[in-house]
């Protein structure tokens, strides 16, 4: 492992803004002064010569961090900071999602349909997700506010025909069950819980020729999952590689990406966690012009957003948006990040360079 400060460039990027007036509008602006330092785990030396990049992070606090990832070599495919260095450690199949709560709860999902945990001591298998006659199940999410209320998603794959399902999970603090199971064609991505009880959803559905060898277009398609009812609230279907949906939470709101907006959805029983599917409509608080822009946001509140890009990250701070680090190419990937009062982890993969990385970012005041 290579520690090395990363070289910041700041660019301003030109934004629209609604005057926000929701959850975190009256925040203060979020502080853009923060030392970086990278963690570079070396593919030739941790993780074996091809076939592994790291795909989810997730941590209770900057002394408790796990990030881990795909692997076709059989190394490490899992690892924990403690604050000074990183362990190495090994379970089966690929990680796509982790979720922290605590040094001792520690949530894993993956490509097999199992979802692992982690008491402190051992990582063991919890759940199996085994649809009849599925050919492939993925745990692509997990996702909660408290230990005792964590979602997953994810997708089943039938054969022969290509047939996907789209698929919730939950948590109660005693066992998994399945909430929901698509009926139509689908993949559910990511899920986020809002303090009221509504749970939002990404998905997508694929559009592929007749002979099912070229992807012609996909949908991205968010749903809102309520007392058990999942209802479409958005769709929009572009070529592939073009145009963002995404969804994710910050001080318990949802907040949404709808290709180069970012918006909230409102609705007149937005409190009400009893009421029905809510219909609302989403409001545009800022855009975001800059190119580069992969369309994923994170934050401590409504002034106070990461925007992830291909070859970088940026920073929202109710004003305007601008570059806080440069990555040397564009074809970086940067899964969803660890955020704390004063520091935060995110873990990127060079996909030019193939190496990983775990940049460190501390607040200077």
């Amino acid at each position: 492992m290579v520690d090395c400060i990363l070289i910041i460039g700041v660019c301003l990027l030109s934004f629209t803004c609604n005057n926000p007036t929701g959850p975190g509008a009256s925040a203060q602006p979020g502080s853009r002064n923060y030392s970086w330092t990278t963690d570079t785990l070396s593919p030739s030396v941790m993780f074996g010569p091809t076939g592994y990049n790291l795909t989810a992070l997730s941590g209770s606090s900057p002394m408790d961090i796990w990030t881990g990832g795909t692997h076709i070599t059989p190394h490490y495919n899992l690892f924990h900071y403690d604050g000074t260095k990183w362990t190495g450690w090994s379970i089966p199949g690929e990680i796509w999602t982790i979720l922290s709560f605590a040094p001792n709860n520690v949530w894993e999902g993956g490509n097999d349909g199992n979802i692992w945990h982690f008491d402190g001591k051992i990582w063991s298998q919890n759940f199996a997700y085994s649809p009849i006659n599925a050919a492939i199940v993925t745990i692509v999410n997990i996702y909660g506010l408290n230990p005792n209320d964590v979602y997953a998603v994810g997708a089943v794959l039938y054969e022969p025909g290509e047939i996907q399902r789209g698929f919730i999970l939950h948590y109660d603090g005693n066992g998994w069950t399945e909430l929901f199971k698509a009926n139509f064609q689908s993949q559910f991505i990511r899920i986020r819980v809002e303090e009221t009880g509504s749970a939002y959803v990404y998905g997508v559905r694929d559009n592929w020729t007749s002979g099912g060898d070229t992807l012609l277009a996909e949908t991205r398609l968010l749903y809102q999952f309520r007392n058990g009812v999942l209802t479409q609230i958005y769709a929009d279907t572009a070529k592939q590689g073009s145009g963002f949906v995404m969804v994710d939470e910050i001080q318990g709101r949802a907040y949404f990406v709808l290709n180069h907006d970012i918006c909230r959805y409102e609705s007149n029983n937005y409190m009400n966690p009893g009421a029905p599917p809510l219909q609302g409509n989403f409001v545009k608080l800022f855009s975001v012009s800059d190119p580069q822009f992969d369309g994923q946001i994170y934050g401590r509140s409504e002034n106070d957003l990461f925007l992830t890009d291909y070859d970088g990250i940026a920073h929202w701070n109710g004003t305007d948006v601008k570059r806080l680090i440069t990555f040397s190419n564009n074809f970086t990937f940067i899964p969803t990040p660890a955020i704390f009062d004063k520091k935060i982890f995110f873990c990127v993969f060079d996909g030019l360079n193939n190496v990983n990385m775990v940049v460190r970012g501390t607040l200077t005041n």
